[in-house]
């Protein structure tokens, strides 16, 4: 695994955002610098059927529960990027 500039970066970001966009072609790695830079965050990926389907129904409820988290391919569950109520 190579160092990658951009975890520096990100963890800068962090502290001042409450959301980050990894955005980048596939395979590149986006996940990975992810996990890396926040190891202690829950992990989700959208492609699984079941949990997004379970998100659906309530991502509300699940957003304020897991204040700490990694969402891959959130462009799956497009309602995570309307404004928050």
């Amino acid at each position: 695994m190579l160092y990658r500039e951009l975890q520096k970066e990100i963890l800068q970001l962090a502290e001042k955002w409450s959301v980050i966009s990894v955005t980048g072609p596939r395979q590149s790695g986006k996940t990975t610098l992810c996990k890396l830079a926040f190891p202690n965050y829950d992990y989700v990926n959208l492609e699984d059927s079941t949990i997004r389907l379970d998100l659906e129904k309530n991502y509300h409820s699940y957003l304020r529960s897991h204040t700490k988290l990694i969402i891959d391919e959130a462009q799956l569950l497009p309602e995570f990027f309307l404004p928050y109520r």
